[in-house]
């Protein structure tokens, strides 16, 4: 069987390519208050399950805050993330550098959950949400940082213009595809992924709902009844990819005014998850924003476009992530194919070699990742027959 070869990207690159000149922007010269930002990351836990590019996440917005000019960027990734080292940056760090005028974005990627028995009474369905800092213990309800707890340390900073960017499941886990995987733990029982559905099963009591606030602005990656992923083609959390993407893309500028806000990045990137969480993992990741800042929140004036990003261009990364799983797989049936192959066997096989096919006469990548999982699912299927 001859192997297939598509040449989709090339296609894009050339539909896409483009590169805009002699554009102006303004240059702002005024002072401007500071800005700061506090970048949490944990891939590799102590004592929970790993996950395994949330340190990616943590220094891709640490290299774009750095990039924005913030006056200061601290990081915390893995074992430097325990719950003293983020609650003394926050309570301690930013409570003493950070003015009303400020900006503060504070971004948080790893495991959250929602199982945490409610001892105040303000949760409809009794059980607190949480993020798992690196020391997370099994069973050790304080260990961990619950969403009250949370919203104190919030409030010990005077700032009217702070950012929360939460890449965390707050709900119980559902099956994905596989090689995808949840940022979802039960800290009460150390199990990640499909913990307890039956907490947190309401979305009015998600981890953002109870940390909104007046000049606060929450970019949530997924609804309080969802999980959200790590996704190997992407090398990042599905949410900060491509939130990331639209921070830095003039493809975001709704407003056409050169300069990209959290919101407008936020709703550049709610569609491409949306698309992405349905159509490659199987399961629906919809993120979410709560805003009670006014105006719009820019870090500053949007001054270095290199290229066009399309959202169809968005999801070539992972077409080419799954024409290589393709290419694999018909390697391996290829050895295992008898002389005669059996009529079931090439009616599958067509069937696959139609869907290739179809993706590589495409110049649409969302529409060519869909025929190549479809295409996936039914070499798989040859393979379990052989």
């Amino acid at each position: 069987m001859k192997r297939v070869k598509l040449k989709i990207g090339m296609t894009l690159a050339i539909c896409f390519g483009m590169i805009f000149t002699g554009m102006a922007f303004v240059q702002v010269t005024a002072d401007l208050p500071e800005k700061y930002a506090l970048v949490i990351g944990i891939s590799d836990y102590q004592l929970i399950g790993d996950l395994n590019y949330c340190d990616e996440d943590a220094r891709d917005f640490a290299n774009y805050f750095s990039q924005k000019g913030f006056c200061d960027v601290r990081v915390l990734v893995d074992s430097r993330a325990t719950k003293f080292a983020i609650q003394n940056a926050i309570t301690g760090w930013l409570a003493s550098e950070v003015d009303s005028n400020d900006l503060v974005v504070i971004t948080f990627s790893g495991h959250g959950g929602n199982d945490l028995p409610d001892i105040d009474g303000d949760e409809v369905d009794g059980f607190d949400e949480y993020i798992c800092p690196y020391d997370t213990t099994p069973g050790v309800a304080t260990s961990v940082i619950s969403d009250d707890e949370f919203d104190l340390y919030l409030d010990t900073l005077k700032s009217m213009n702070i950012v929360v960017i939460l890449d965390s499941c707050h709900s119980g886990g559902m099956a994905g595809a596989p090689g995808f995987t949840p940022k979802g733990v039960s800290a009460m029982t150390g199990d990640t992924a499909a913990f307890a559905p039956q907490f947190g099963g309401q979305n009015d009591c998600s981890f953002a709902s109870d940390i909104f606030g007046n000049g606060r602005l929450i970019l949530m990656s997924c609804q309080a009844t969802q999980v959200c992923w790590d996704v190997p083609a992407l090398q990042n959390g599905l949410f900060t990819y491509y939130l990331i993407q639209g921070l830095t893309t003039i493809a975001a500028d709704i407003n056409v005014n050169g300069r990209i806000s959290f919101e407008e990045g936020f709703l550049y990137a709610d569609p491409l998850v949306n698309t992405y969480s349905n159509n490659v993992i199987g399961v629906n990741q919809d993120p979410q924003i709560d805003d009670r800042i006014t105006g719009e929140v820019e870090t500053e004036n949007f001054t270095c476009v290199s290229e066009f990003v399309n959202p169809i261009v968005a999801f070539m990364p992972v077409k080419n992530y799954h024409l290589g799983q393709v290419n694999t797989l018909l390697s391996d049936i290829e050895e295992l194919l008898p002389e005669e192959v059996p009529e079931e066997i090439q009616n599958l096989l067509d069937e696959a070699q139609t869907h290739i096919d179809n993706a590589n006469r495409t110049g649409n990548s969302i529409y060519a990742n869909n025929e190549l999982l479809k295409a996936l699912k039914i070499l798989n299927e040859v393979l379990s027959k052989l």
